[in-house]
């Protein structure tokens, strides 16, 4: 372990989390929501989410937020005392899991998808633990000790957060929100302290969110999973801790991940999509749709179908939130993709989606929206 020994150091580092995460939401406005006049009177948190149910909802959104801004911290200070209880239990036989007993390399994945760890390891089924069946499945690691230092670390990272002053456009409004997951946080920070104590090593598909940075700093040997584009100008009010290993689908993002993290080595991942027959004669053309890009989207497909002959199978983002307007992209296609499926195609079509270096390491044609001149060369073939 590098840090966070202590109460206090453990609070600042998750404190120092939750900022990161306000400026990757930070960037993320920036960068899409720019000329919205609604999202500035958002918490910077969920950015996108949020905008969408504020135009669903209108002012009852709005309010919604004003009343949680002042409600979160009282709740979290309360909530926090279920650690008492979670220490008694500790102390139970039956219920306690020992660090120990886990593999040498502990996998971390940062949803229930387990895609990217099935690329990386031919055996993933047999490695399954406790990680990968359920996400409080950790605290039964933790004991009596860790319980109570986790409360105690919980109410001195609101008080940091009470404290906090304006700085690199971080409000403290901002911060309050992004602590909701405070408790099961604090938890994962203490396990991995004890994979760290134990020797243990941990790969996780996390990037540039809260779960990695803390991972990057109480871990001696932690390393990565590109799951995701990632962008080349985001700034950061935190330095992520060193990486081991840095798995990415393209040595291009190699100099991209380089600005954000400092790491010993490299190596490509090979995905293992199996692409499902979408049953037309003609040649498919497979949108991956983003919300942020629907208009975009919408244009393109518009286009396409004045000139060519496509079979249009769009699959829309399963945690994107998209506004009326996605109907007229459903309405373009021949097909609606269900998500867990993903179509053979002789062309895929994304604004940015990082599906696009899965398909193209599959030997697939892709094309990105956002490259303007090779789209241009696309629309002119005869």
């Amino acid at each position: 372990m590098k840090s966070g020994k202590e109460i206090g150091g453990l609070a600042k580092l998750v404190l120092h989390a939750y900022v990161n995460e306000v400026c990757l939401d930070r960037s993320m406005k920036a960068k899409f929501l720019a000329l919205d006049p609604m999202a500035d009177a958002l918490p910077q948190y969920k950015i996108m989410p949020l905008l969408s149910l504020c135009k669903r909802y209108g002012k009852p959104m709005l309010w919604l937020l004003s009343v949680l801004k002042f409600v979160i911290l009282p709740v979290l200070v309360v909530a926090a005392l279920v650690n008492l209880v979670m220490a008694f239990a500790s102390v139970l036989p039956f219920w306690r899991r020992q660090v120990k007993d886990l593999p040498p390399l502990v996998c971390l994945p940062n949803t229930a998808h387990l895609k990217l760890f099935h690329y990386l390891f031919d055996d993933f089924d047999t490695r399954v633990k406790f990680e990968c069946r359920r996400p409080w499945a950790m605290l039964r690691y933790l004991d009596a000790r860790d319980y109570l230092r986790a409360l105690l670390t919980v109410w001195r990272v609101i008080w940091y957060i009470l404290l906090y002053q304006r700085h690199h456009g971080v409000r403290r409004q901002d911060l309050i929100f992004h602590a909701v997951d405070v408790l099961p946080f604090v938890c994962y920070s203490l396990f991995l302290i004890k994979l760290s104590e134990a020797g243990r090593q941990v790969v996780t598909d996390c990037n540039l969110q809260r779960w990695d940075y803390v991972a990057t700093h109480l871990m001696a040997d932690c390393s990565i999973i590109q799951h995701a584009y990632i962008h080349p100008d985001l700034d950061f009010s935190h330095t992520f801790g060193p990486v081991d290993c840095l798995f990415v689908f393209d040595q291009e993002f190699e100099t991209v991940f380089s600005r954000y993290y400092q790491f010993k080595r490299t190596d490509i991942i090979r995905p293992k999509l199996t692409l499902a027959d979408m049953g037309s004669d003609k040649q498919v053309l497979f949108l991956a749709s983003s919300a942020p890009f629907l208009n975009t989207e919408i244009d393109f497909l518009e286009r396409v179908k004045q000139k060519f002959d496509f079979f249009i199978v769009v699959k829309l983002h399963p945690r994107h939130v998209y506004d009326e307007s996605v109907t007229r992209l459903v309405s373009l296609a021949d097909c609606v993709a269900e998500p867990a499926v993903f179509p053979d195609c002789h062309l895929q079509v994304s604004y940015d989606s990082f599906l696009g270096y899965e398909y193209k390491a599959l030997g697939k044609k892709v094309l990105f929206l956002k490259d303007e001149c090779s789209v241009r060369r696309f629309m002119e073939r005869p």
